[in-house]
């Protein structure tokens, strides 16, 4: 009888160990040092919005391959509606460029306004001067 209840309760303890796994992503690691480059979008996106994502996808992906290769730098684009969560983190609402290496954060939305789809090699040449900041 006590080896039944013994079993019973080891059994029940393994069941209730397999329900507390945590679901971890880089954006939660204390230990992730990567550059992560978010650019926050909403269900609506004006040509501006676009422009910003193009460009700062294309300048990861051609500046910074190898450091993209290696995950010390991360674009990714990020909606708004499916991830209130990070979005929350952030405190964006809006379509947003935002920075962050571990925990040192640089939002550069207003820049990205600024000259995104009427400048953009200017508005590259800002967005590069800032990633390289952040690996420093």
């Amino acid at each position: 009888m006590k080896i039944k209840l013994l079993s019973a309760f080891c059994l029940f303890i393994s069941l209730i160990g397999c329900g507390n796994t945590t679901n971890q992503n880089a954006d939660s690691n204390p230990l992730d040092d990567a550059v992560h480059v978010y650019c926050f979008y909403g269900k609506q996106r004006c040509p501006t919005c676009l422009a910003i994502e193009k460009f700062t996808q294309e300048l990861v992906e051609q500046q910074y391959a190898n450091e993209a290769k290696s995950g010390k730098v991360r674009f990714q684009p990020v909606s708004i509606d499916d991830n209130e969560a990070l979005a929350g983190k952030y405190e964006v609402a809006w379509s947003s460029l935002i920075i962050d290496r571990s925990g040192n954060i640089c939002n550069l939305t207003d820049m990205g306004f600024k000259y995104a789809r009427n400048n953009p090699d200017e508005f590259k040449a800002r967005l590069k001067a800032e990633i390289d900041k952040m690996l420093q």
